[in-house]
């Protein structure tokens, strides 16, 4: 078994309120932490709940339909406005 963890850090929230925090190395909730992939695998889990509970009609819509804010920004793909789930590339990285 591996001894060290690259686990950068834990935080446990229920009902809006943090119930455990914890972090390793160098972090702090002062640090952001780069997640990339893991982003869009939370994505899909929260847009699935929301469609089970009625909130969005399908993961297929586009993401504009809900944060149509995002129309009009220059990294959001004008022509074709990113699905809610999807693991393509569509917003740049800064």
């Amino acid at each position: 078994m591996k001894d060290k963890s690259d686990t950068q850090g834990i935080l446990i929230i229920h009902n809006d309120t943090i119930i455990y925090e914890k972090y390793w190395g160098d972090f702090s909730s002062d640090r952001l932490a780069t997640v990339f992939s893991v982003t869009k695998s939370i994505t899909s889990l929260m847009c699935g709940i929301a469609v089970d509970d009625g909130y969005i009609h399908s993961i297929d819509d586009a993401v504009t339909e809900y944060i149509p804010e995002l129309k009009n920004k220059n990294n959001v793909a004008a022509a074709d406005h990113p699905p809610l789930v999807g693991h393509a590339k569509r917003i740049g990285f800064r």
